[in-house]
Order: C-alpha cells, then structure tokens, then sequence
C-alpha cells in the first residue's frame, strides 16, 4: 500500500519547481529591461528632476551611509547641470526618524537654493515615490539616484508607470555589512515590483491623498 504521502510528493515537488521558474523569470525580467537605462554620472542626459529615494536616518538625525551616499551623487548631477530641480522623496511623517527634513536640511547646507527642491513626504516605498513624481509632480523625465542593487527595480517600476528613466547607481560597499541580506531582501522586493507593475496595482487613492 503506498504511503499517504506520495500522491501529494510530485505535485508539491511541481509546484516549488514552478515557484523558482517564476521567481528566477522576474529577477531576470527586471534585470534586462532596466540594465540599458543605467549609466554614469557623465552619460547622465538631462532630465526634469533628479529624484532622490529616501533611506534610514536616526533619531539624531543623521543619515546612514546609503542615504549619505545618495545624496552626495545627486549634488554632483546637479552641480553638473543635470536638472535644476531635486525631487527628495522618503518618509516625511516620522518625527523622530524624519527623512526629508534630514534630507532638505542637508541640501540647503551645500548650497542649493529651497526652490531648487520638491520635497515628497510621502514617497513612503520606491512604488510610492515614482508615482507620486509622476501623478503629483508631473514629472515625465528623472534622473533616479539610489544603491546599484536597488537601481534596476527602481527603473523597471518607472518605466511601467510610463517615465523616461535613467538611473546612477551609489556604490553598494557603503552596505557591505549588510549586504548579503539586502540583496535577499531586494530579490523579494522584485517580485513584489513585478505584481504591483503587471498584476494587480496598488489603489492609487492613497498614493495620491497626501499632499495631493
């Protein structure tokens, strides 16, 4: 008499085959429609705005090194003449861990002038921030600045929401520490990318609401 369990090997044996196809397919997905729009800091063409996505600060309110990173990148674009408009965009509503204050406060330290600058309080993810540049902000050409492992996601999500995207990658050795579990962490990301672009948007009300 065969065991109870077998009947049920194959087809679960299948469907975590299926589940690694589909999960191996997005990466590689993201990866070969966003691998063209990636370039220096030189190759850079001009764009409406350079779009800065938020990451950690601290309670004290500085940044950490991938934000620090970000930032440093993006006044260099914009020093070279790149755009004359910085969109910062990350979480605005944490008093204590607040992003953009950090961010903008930082800005105005180097020397570029406030109306150079659209702060996004909003931008609460990288779906968030790109619709809302879009949506909000009006903008159809960025210039997208984040960590080379983050970049690919970041210019996929802009393209299937109908931007002209080019991205500069930061140097992912400011995470080396972290690194390994930031690219899981970013794989995983990816697929949720692939279904809120492809599959099933998120509602844009809320996206929208705030600052709207």
């Amino acid at each position: 008499m065969k065991k109870p369990y077998k009947k049920w090997l194959l087809p679960l044996l299948s469907l975590v085959c299926l589940g690694i196809l589909a999960f191996v397919l997005i990466q590689m997905r993201i990866w070969s429609l966003s691998r063209d729009d990636r370039v220096s800091r030189e190759e850079a063409q001009p764009a409406q705005a350079i779009l800065i996505l938020g990451a950690k600060v601290d309670s004290s309110g500085n940044m950490s090194p991938a934000l620090l990173g970000r930032m440093e990148e993006s006044l260099a674009l914009y020093q070279l003449g790149k755009s004359q408009t910085i969109l910062i965009s990350g979480d605005g509503e944490n008093q204590q861990r607040n992003e953009i204050a950090v961010m903008k406060s930082w800005l105005l330290e180097q020397g570029v002038p406030e109306e150079d600058i659209l702060a996004d309080d909003h931008g609460l993810n990288t779906y968030a921030s790109l619709y809302r540049a879009k949506h909000v902000y009006q903008l159809e050409t960025l210039l997208v600045v984040t960590q080379d492992y983050h970049l690919g996601r970041a210019l996929y999500l802009g393209q299937q929401l109908g931007l002209s995207c080019e991205g500069v990658g930061t140097p992912n050795s400011v995470l080396k520490a972290q690194l390994p579990q930031n690219l899981l962490r970013e794989s995983l990301a990816r697929v949720k990318a692939f279904f809120n672009a492809e599959v099933l948007p998120p509602d844009p009300a809320p996206l929208l609401a705030p600052g709207a």
